[in-house]
């Protein structure tokens, strides 16, 4: 969010041994108008995100995710796609 104020909540990197590939989640919290919780998936290899999701609270309850692209996906899947990247 341009103008926001943006802090780093969490971090974790893990190499992916299927892709042969670092992968980096990034965890943030960005305040605007309303607070919203950003949750990261990043490839380094081009340093794209490869899944995310944002919610309003630090709960997650109501999340939104994406995959790479910002294609809407389900945060079920979502959940377990990144879970297996984290795993391989």
């Amino acid at each position: 969010m341009q103008g926001a104020d943006v802090y780093v909540t969490g971090k974790a990197s893990h190499y992916n041994h299927r892709l042969k590939q670092c992968l980096v989640e990034i965890s943030t919290f960005e305040h605007d108008a309303t607070p919203v919780y950003v949750k990261t998936l990043v490839n380094t290899e081009d340093n794209l995100p490869m899944i995310w999701s944002m919610a309003g609270d630090s709960l997650g309850s109501v999340r939104n995710c994406f995959s790479e692209k910002a294609k809407p996906l389900d945060c079920a899947e979502a959940d377990k796609r990144w879970k297996t990247l984290m795993a391989e």
